[in-house]
């Protein structure tokens, strides 16, 4: 995952905590993001992908901890 997908993923995560992941659109993240939709799908090829890539950054976040308290 590059460093802009990151971001990208801790922004949306921003929106979602404000406004619920159901009540937001790509658009939402992108505006916040100050970015194209365009630039957005050069990052993640689909909504979905877009959604498996948050899943995957918290599971690997979850299993950094697990493993620091091991």
């Amino acid at each position: 995952m590059t460093d802009k997908q990151r971001l990208i993923i801790t922004i949306a995560q921003r929106i979602f905590d404000q406004k619920g992941f159901q009540n937001t659109s790509i658009l939402d993240i992108v505006k916040e993001c100050k970015m194209s939709k365009a630039t957005f799908y050069k990052h993640f090829e689909t909504k979905e992908s877009f959604i498996c890539e948050i899943i995957n950054y918290y599971d690997e976040k979850f299993l950094e901890i697990i493993h620091s308290i091991i």
